[in-house]
């Protein structure tokens, strides 16, 4: 009796396509930001986005 054996497809991370979307985002927020805000949003977002990569980095050394 012959016996057939099929194959599925790795499934493909897309781990790598997160992180190129993640970096275009960052670019393209960063230079709006400073091309189109005044000094005192850009101060306040600067603010907001350290407490974003310090919680990001505390998740990471937490592993």
């Amino acid at each position: 009796m012959a016996t057939t054996h099929t194959t599925a497809a790795p499934k493909k991370s897309k781990l790598t396509l997160w992180i190129l979307v993640a970096m275009v985002l960052g670019i393209a927020v960063g230079y709006l930001i400073h091309t189109r805000s005044s000094p005192t949003v850009i101060k306040g977002f600067s603010t907001n986005i350290k407490l974003l990569s310090t919680i990001f980095i505390r998740l990471v050394q937490m592993i």
